[in-house]
């Protein structure tokens, strides 16, 4: 199964660029991602979170540690 990918989409080849600014976008470079199971889903969602929110991230751990730290 192939789908369109929306110019303001991200590129498939993996480097984090939007598809119209990817060197990679040409139709002879296309790789359908690999779609991917439960397994490891966990990791996934946390790398996404630390490049797309890192700072919220980062906000809320340190305060779940004050948060134990109160209760210790």
């Amino acid at each position: 199964m192939t789908y369109k990918i929306g110019w303001n989409d991200p590129c498939p080849c993996g480097r984090g660029k939007k598809y119209k600014q990817c060197s990679a976008n040409g139709p002879a470079d296309f790789v359908e991602p690999e779609r991917k199971g439960h397994a490891g889903a966990a990791e996934r969602a946390t790398a996404w979170l630390m490049t797309k929110h890192r700072k919220a991230v980062w906000d809320e751990m340190l305060k779940i540690r004050k948060d134990v730290a109160a209760y210790a």
